[in-house]
């Protein structure tokens, strides 16, 4: 999301907590986050505010992704026990 404003103005936020609503679709096949001995998947939501004269702003928010497996659609060589 991207907040911006006009051309020829400046847009000034006031002090305080500033919460804007957010939808992140994410591919049906995105791996879920995972932490193994010889590799990892992790996944992070990042927001920047730009300031003109100024250091940018960042902040990383680690997020944990979980896959929904359907077992009904995988091969019958899955076996449970």
């Amino acid at each position: 999301m991207r907040i911006y404003a006009d051309k020829d103005s400046e847009l000034t936020l006031r002090a305080g907590v500033h919460t804007y609503p957010l939808v992140i679709v994410m591919p049906i096949d995105v791996p879920s986050s995972f932490e193994g001995t010889f590799g990892y998947i992790r996944y992070k939501l990042r927001a920047v505010v730009n300031r003109i004269r100024r250091l940018d702003d960042t902040t990383d928010l680690p997020i944990s992704v979980i896959r929904v497996l359907n077992i009904n659609n995988e091969p019958q060589e899955v076996k449970v026990g």
